[in-house]
């Protein structure tokens, strides 16, 4: 069963143009519900990753991001110094 939706002329534009990547990505007919579909897998699963992510990083929550900027920029000073780069 079908349903029929309205994108602005840009957004067709745009989902043309995904879709003639992904037909020659997959030497195969996509149309729109294709396009569509890959979108949003690709959403979920970029969704998926960061929560991921996002509980890795629970684990530093307490750790001051600023204090890992400083300490970084020391190191690239540091590597600069040492190795004349």
């Amino acid at each position: 069963m079908s349903e029929t939706i309205r994108v602005s002329k840009e957004t067709k534009a745009k989902l043309l143009k995904l879709i003639s990547e992904l037909q020659l990505k997959t030497s195969k007919r996509v149309d729109f519900d294709d396009a569509i579909k890959y979108l949003i897998q690709t959403s979920e699963s970029k969704n998926r990753d960061r929560k991921a992510l996002h509980s890795l990083l629970g684990v530093l929550k307490d750790i001051d991001i600023s204090e890992l900027r400083r300490e970084r920029r020391e190191e690239l000073k540091l590597e600069k110094r040492r190795f004349g780069v």
